[in-house]
Parts: structure tokens; C-alpha cells; sequence
């Protein structure tokens, strides 16, 4: 039986360490794009690690070309995400049945208006993972932890519980998480014809923590947001903390796929 190119991309190396430092015999790809590579014959897969870089441009363009360069039949996008109501806990595994972009807007002299630029895009989880014979296997190591739902994704780092509960709340409650990526890469997906799957990992619940005085961040400049995201994020959490978040995530990678670790 022949082998399935598995493309698995994050937009942060961090997302990405835990994984490629378990995985047995991981080694870098140097093409157009950087790759590690997982050939292990043991495994159904070939499985190539892509770090896209944060945001939806970066997801859209690396997808893309990774897609042309490796000519993957599955993506696996991982990482992490924020949740939008309190009830769902920190480590809780995120499959969305549907993505959908929020930070599209419409602004006038006196009102700002959420508009729907993309429409959502559905994802047949069952479907996919029962056509790659991975339904049993997700189904015993983690369908407890997981919600399947529908996700949120736009270049916001959404730290205000105020935005997050109307954004919860205008979308009738649908959509259980946010982060940035998601919709990008589906959509990459979508468009060139490749199955498609989402595991993200809740690391807050876009809410700041007391120890973050926000007010301190001036509106009138522009900010690089890997600068401000490490300096809002060590704050919220500490890496060990995230590590072993995304170490969780990557046992159930190393799980479906097979991989000698």
C-alpha cells in the first residue's frame, strides 16, 4: 500500500518543538520551503512539518506552496487557540466542524459592522478520519477532551473578554474557539482539492489576567506582533506551561499517525 504525504503545519515553531523533538529520525527538507520530514515506514504516513507563520497571509501563502512543492493528500493544521466562553476549560482539544472568518468590518463616520466576506467553510471530521482509517484511533485517545465545533479565526490576538462574549454571542453560540490561521489554510485546502482537519489545543480564554496592564500599550503606534504577542503571552502563561500544552497535543499527532517516537 502506498504511503500518504501528510502536510502538518503551525504558524509558531513553538507549536510545531514538541512534536518534531519527539518524532524518531525527524529531519529538515530544504525546498522552496522548510520541512521536517517523518519517513518511517512503520507509519501510513510521510508526514512533513511546516511552521507557516503567524497570520492569515503567511498560513495562505506557505499552504500554497507547500501544497505545489509535496503535493500532500492530507493537511493537518495544529496549535494553538483561545476559548470564548469560560466553561471551556484550558488543555480542552478544539476539531471544528466549521471555520469561519470574524475581523472582516465595515466602518462608517459613526458605527463599525461585522460583515461576512469568505463564507464559512465546513469540515467533514468523521468523514476525513474514517477515509484514513484514523476514526478509531481519535475516537479512543481523544474524543473525551474534545469539542467539535465550530472555530473562529482572523489576524486578531483577542485578549478582551468583552469582544470575545459578543463575538459568542452574536454567532448564536456556534463557534466555541478563536485563533488566527485556521480559516486561512482551510481555505488554501479547500481550493486545491485536499482533505482537511483542525486540532488545536485551548491555551487561555481571551480574557488578560490581572497582571496585565494594557494601558500601558499605545493605540496610535503599530506594534510587530510577534513583539507584543511574546510580551502579552509571557505574562499570561510561562513557557513550561505552554510546552507542556503543546506536548499534549502532539501525543495524540503521534497517536494517529503511527510515528516512532
Amino acid at each position: 500500500m502506498s504511503r500518504i504525504p501528510l502536510l502538518i503545519t503551525a504558524a509558531m515553531a513553538g507549536e510545531l518543538k514538541q512534536l518534531k523533538n519527539k518524532i524518531c529520525g525527524c529531519q529538515l527538507l530544504e525546498k522552496q520551503l522548510k520541512y521536517y520530514i517523518a519517513d518511517q515506514p512503520n507509519s501510513r504516513f510521510i508526514v512533513y512539518l511546516l511552521e507557516t507563520g503567524v497570520g492569515k497571509i503567511n498560513a495562505t501563502l506557505k499552504t500554497a506552496t507547500a501544497i505545489n512543492e509535496i503535493r500532500p493528500k492530507l493537511i493537518l493544521h495544529i496549535g494553538c487557540c483561545g476559548a470564548l466562553n469560560d466553561n471551556i476549560k484550558i488543555g480542552t482539544i478544539i476539531c471544528p466542524e466549521l471555520i469561519k472568518e470574524h475581523d472582516c468590518k465595515f466602518i462608517t463616520a459613526d458605527n463599525t459592522y461585522n460583515v461576512e466576506l469568505q463564507k464559512p467553510i465546513r469540515i467533514s471530521n468523521t468523514e476525513i478520519l474514517t477515509k484514513y482509517g484514523l476514526a478509531d484511533i481519535f475516537n479512543a485517545g481523544c474524543a473525551e477532551n474534545c469539542i467539535q465545533s465550530g472555530m473562529l479565526s482572523g489576524d486578531s490576538v483577542l485578549l478582551n473578554s468583552g469582544y470575545r462574549d459578543f463575538l459568542y454571542n452574536i454567532h448564536q453560540k456556534i463557534y466555541q474557539a478563536v485563533d488566527m490561521e485556521s480559516f486561512a489554510t482551510a481555505a488554501a485546502a479547500e481550493f486545491y482539492e485536499i482533505d482537511f482537519l483542525v486540532l488545536k489545543i485551548v491555551v487561555d480564554n481571551c480574557r488578560l489576567n490581572n497582571s496585565i496592564k494594557s494601558e500601558e500599550i499605545e493605540l496610535t503606534k503599530y506594534y510587530p506582533l510577534k513583539k507584543i504577542a511574546a510580551e502579552f503571552y509571557n505574562k499570561q502563561f510561562s513557557s513550561e506551561q505552554f510546552d507542556s500544552l503543546m506536548a499534549m497535543l502532539s501525543e495524540i499527532i503521534i497517536k494517529l499517525t503511527n510515528l516512532r517516537v
